[in-house]
């Protein structure tokens, strides 16, 4: 991000602008060139690599120190021909903005190579659990998906109202900084004085700029993990339809197979109880002769007591 566009020189306010209304123009252009060139460099900079995002930190550090230089360069020599005591007071004021800007730099630092970290576990993190989840059943594995894609849902949703925070510090530092360009007419030591605050603002709105774009980088980031995620998710899904749909199938056929198999046993049931049948049958004639005989063979001993002739008749009936 170009710092130096924010740079306002103290010679362009005390010699350049007459009126009030050309210095609202000039500061109005100042900010949407900044923003415009903010956003340019934040899609540029969704499209980086990991590469590019370690790289991160040493580019910002460069550009701090130009905009460091253009910011608390020398005064004109407009500004020179103040009291002595007026220019005393903005040197101590540059020293302490000096000191305030080295101490938020510092943090900047630090929380830059803490989320740096944070990020980097994140991903190994990812990439342990999916190594753990490939050996796992596909409904579990579907399971712990969408309990990790709720999760990332609620980190994207924290990050878009931070960035929305952000957004408003933004034009709520905007306005101020609109507002504070309006006292610029007044005598040489409040010139100078409001030019101090100006810059000073100029500084926060470069920090909550800075915050605005690693937010919206970790919203990018954040919204590519979903992505992933949810494509991993809809071809869990498609795999579990796919087992679902095999196991309709094979219980069809399973169904179809005992069917099968009930038929043909009720087939030989019914056959071997059809020859059951007969042989009871021809038990039945059979008995139904001997009880045939048997009755013959107690008429012939009852009446061969009586005459020896019915032997004779009972023996030719019976052969």
């Amino acid at each position: 991000m170009r710092f130096g566009a924010w740079r306002t020189d103290s010679c362009a306010f005390s010699g350049h602008f007459r009126t009030q209304r050309s210095l609202e123009k000039y500061v109005s252009w100042r900010g949407w060139n900044f923003f415009f060139q903010f956003k340019l460099e934040k899609n540029t900079n969704n499209q980086s690599s990991g590469r590019e995002l370690e790289e991160a930190p040493k580019v910002m550090d460069a550009r701090r120190k130009h905009w460091k230089e253009n910011m608390f360069a020398p005064v004109p020599e407009e500004a020179s021909q103040l009291e002595s005591s007026s220019e005393q007071i903005a040197v101590d004021k540059t020293k302490r903005m000096e000191g305030i800007y080295n101490f938020s730099s510092r943090k900047f630092q630090q929380e830059n190579k803490f989320k740096r970290k944070e990020y980097i576990s994140q991903l190994n993190q990812q990439g342990t659990r999916k190594k753990l989840t490939k050996g796992m059943a596909p409904k579990l594995n579907l399971n712990l998906l969408n309990k990790e894609v709720e999760e990332l849902n609620m980190k994207c949703r924290k990050i878009e109202e931070e960035y929305k925070n952000a957004e408003k510090e933004l034009l709520n530092f905007k306005r101020e900084v609109s507002t504070k360009s309006l006292n610029f007419q007044e005598s040489g030591t409040d010139t100078l004085k409001k030019d101090w605050e100006l810059q000073a603002l100029k500084n926060d709105l470069s920090e909550k700029t800075t915050d605005v774009k690693n937010l919206t980088e970790e919203l990018q980031q954040a919204k590519e993990v979903i992505h992933k995620l949810n494509l991993e998710n809809r071809d869990l899904k498609q795999a579990v339809r796919k087992l679902k749909r095999q196991t309709e199938l094979g219980n069809v056929l399973l169904k179809e197979e005992m069917k099968l198999y009930y038929e043909l046993e009720m087939e030989k049931i019914h056959g071997e109880l059809d020859a059951i049948k007969n042989e009871l049958r021809a038990e039945k004639i059979l008995q139904a002769r001997n009880n045939r005989a048997l009755e013959l063979l107690r008429k012939h001993f009852a009446l061969v007591v009586r005459s020896p002739s019915t032997f004779e008749h009972f023996s030719r009936e019976l052969f």
